[in-house]
């Protein structure tokens, strides 16, 4: 089910993928023309029309088949497609948010009312074992928890501290901000690698589909030469 946020993106992305399928086309039919125009060939308008639609079939197929893909990976990523991003802490937990990716928030996947902490994320740091998660409330104060990637708890590294206590306990721990992502840059890390086997298929299928559609078109009208045209 599409919700309303998700419709009106899917309508943008429509339109703007239109647009630009419409540019690259014509741009794809005058190099085709220029190329063929001479040549004996008899019903180049089939070459002419799938030169127009060679970037509407890309890049739609793009989106559709990505949309499809999307749907075999949102159970624990979602990539903002509306106006709600997910990605997963570890086993149990997850960050979210909703229309502000900056907003995000730390909860189960079971519950999204179950939250760790009252605040918002702030920083995120990644390793290969654990996920550590830095929370400001709305009074200022910082707590950080750290999620074992292949477990199911998390551990309460400090709580409610103040920006000073905050930054001495940051320091003693070797976690810099400089180092560390906002929950926007975890969302596309996280979507990045839950479509790290989806993506290339899905590009290898829509460029089998446009070359067998050229394929099958030059193959035909190479069979169909133009008398008028052809020199003994």
């Amino acid at each position: 089910k599409i919700d309303m946020g998700a419709g009106i993106v899917l309508l943008i992305w429509i339109i703007v993928f239109a647009i630009v399928s419409g540019i690259l086309g014509w741009i794809c039919f005058f190099i085709v023309y220029l190329i063929v125009r001479k040549k004996p060939y008899k019903n180049k308008g089939f070459l002419y029309a799938l030169s127009l639609l060679t970037p509407f079939i890309f890049l739609f197929s793009e989106l559709f088949i990505g949309l499809i893909g999307e749907c075999f990976v949102t159970d624990k990523v979602d990539c903002g497609f509306g106006d709600y991003w997910k990605a997963p802490l570890n086993e149990k937990f997850c960050i979210s948010a909703i229309d502000d990716p900056e907003r995000a928030f730390v909860h189960t996947y079971e519950d999204v009312n179950y939250r760790i902490g009252y605040g918002t994320v702030k920083y995120l740091w990644q390793n290969e074992d654990t996920v550590t998660a830095l929370c400001v409330d709305k009074d200022s104060t910082f707590s950080l928890f750290a999620f074992p990637v292949y477990a199911e708890t998390y551990d309460t590294l400090f709580y409610q501290a103040d920006k000073d206590q905050t930054d001495a306990i940051l320091q003693e721990r070797k976690l810099s901000k400089n180092d560390s992502m906002i929950p926007d840059v975890f969302f596309a890390k996280a979507q990045q690698k839950a479509h790290r086997v989806e993506a290339p298929i899905r590009h290898s299928i829509v460029v089998l589909i446009l070359v067998g559609l050229w394929w099958g078109i030059i193959r035909k009208i190479k069979k169909e030469k133009d008398p008028l045209i052809v020199k003994d």
